[in-house]
């Protein structure tokens, strides 16, 4: 009875002991409420926003796998408007909008009324066709991060980076002359554009003395570029500043970094000077840089290739040169009704004679209008001679403009490409040897 009476009185102190802790009051983590908290980071993304006299650039790349840097201006004048400017099109003038800071999984910046940044969002503006209804896939709310050297770093939340982290962007703080710098940096558009210029353009490293070159195809609309040759690809987004444009992957040369390029007027180049006679130079020149055999392949077994202007007239490697001809043939046929809307380049059509090929000019109202041609092979081209036409001559004269681009002396050069437009058959693309502006898109069949 003794040691029951023991265990029973330590057990009732124990309890007793407990009581008071439990009427003790807990010691406090926060000094405010949890609402409270979040209030606060939320002025104080706003004082942040508003703490920059001339505002903040911010070069942004919606997808580091499909678009190059677009530039943007903001100027946060109050806790609800702010100025924006940018380089995605020809208007770089300064626009009020709306904006706000929300809490999402994380306190957010959004841009809640149209302006600039939407562009880049919008499904229906696309940049070509191989992204309609999705756009440039561009985002207008942001997850803001930290501060860094003065710099506001935020984050998406849908989007990566290819190491699987959340991709992180950069507002700068603005000089008083961005706006003007903006301007400024369209001026390189023309540079860098294919209109009127030969669609070849290489890619020349020089590191240490040893030259590699690349075919490099660059997509203005996307300001995405991709630099082949047998052995490797190289591919990066870019920007425009007044000087030239800079790169976002960066990427080696030796144990340097490629990333700004300056435009040479002189040479009509982009050049990045890495230092010690190390450099990085992107130019046009007049035929392919990197040497194919796909001239050849085409001629190997009966083939049919065909541009349809209705899928491959907008197509990324379809020139404005063409498209000109295309057209300046459907206005001289306008009197008769016709509309051609497909050309089919037919090889080896008679096994009786290899080289008997015919080109078709196809479209609304009117029968196919057949030109039989031979070719021949000569300096990696595809060469196509006249045999005759199924028309009489004032029809062929007024089919003149497409019919020389393809039955011309010099030839055309051939390319296998590496994507698909829509469909699945593989795109093969023709370029003018006499004017290397002119190149059409075609499906082979």
């Amino acid at each position: 009875m003794y040691k029951l009476f023991n265990k029973i009185l330590i057990l009732t102190v124990f309890f007793l002991v407990l009581s008071c802790n439990e009427d003790e009051e807990p010691e406090k983590l926060f000094d405010t409420s949890p609402t409270e908290r979040l209030n606060t980071k939320i002025d104080e993304l706003r004082q942040l926003l508003k703490s920059s006299e001339n505002g903040w650039e911010f070069l942004y790349y919606p997808s580091e796998d499909n678009f190059g840097g677009f530039r943007f201006y903001f100027n946060f004048i109050d806790d609800k408007n702010v100025l924006m400017s940018s380089d995605f099109d020809d208007d770089t003038s300064v626009i009020s909008s709306e904006y706000d800071v929300i809490l999402g999984s994380s306190v957010k910046l959004s841009f809640t009324t149209r302006n600039d940044i939407h562009k880049l969002s919008d499904g229906a503006n696309p940049p070509d066709v191989e992204f309609r209804g999705r756009g440039y896939l561009g985002q207008f709310e942001f997850v803001f991060n930290r501060t860094e050297g003065g710099d506001l770093i935020f984050r998406e939340n849908r989007t990566f980076e290819r190491s699987g982290e959340p991709r992180e962007f950069r507002f700068k703080k603005a000089t008083s002359s961005l706006p003007q710098f903006i301007d400024n940096s369209r001026l390189n558009i023309p540079n860098i554009s294919s209109v009127g210029k030969s669609v070849y353009r290489s890619m020349q490293i020089n590191n240490a003395g040893q030259i590699t070159s690349y075919d490099i195809f660059i997509n203005e609309n996307r300001r995405y570029a991709t630099a082949s040759n047998a052995e490797s690809t190289i591919e990066f987004g870019y920007g425009y500043t007044p000087t030239g444009f800079v790169i976002s992957p960066e990427f080696k040369v030796g144990n340097k970094m490629a990333s700004e390029f300056v435009y040479d007027s002189d040479s009509d180049q982009f050049v990045s000077d890495l230092g010690g006679g190390d450099s990085v130079v992107i130019g046009f020149q007049n035929s392919p840089p990197v040497s194919t055999n796909d001239f050849q392949i085409i001629t190997e077994t009966p083939n049919t290739f065909a541009f349809f202007s209705n899928f491959l007239g907008d197509a990324i490697t379809t020139t404005g040169s063409f498209n000109s001809l295309l057209n300046q043939t459907n206005t001289n046929l306008s009197d008769l009704g016709f509309v051609v809307d497909r050309i089919d380049i037919a090889l080896n059509i008679d096994p009786s004679f290899p080289t008997l090929s015919v080109l078709v000019y196809r479209g609304e109202g009117f029968e196919d209008i057949l030109h039989f041609v031979t070719y021949s092979l000569v300096d990696e081209k595809i060469v196509f001679s006249n045999v005759q036409w199924n028309v009489e001559q004032e029809l062929v004269d007024l089919l003149e403009p497409l019919d020389d681009f393809l039955v011309n002396p010099q030839g055309l050069f051939v390319k296998r490409e590496d994507f698909t437009v829509r469909f699945s058959n593989t795109i093969y693309t023709f370029t003018s040897a006499e004017n290397p502006s002119i190149r059409t898109t075609t499906y082979r069949l």
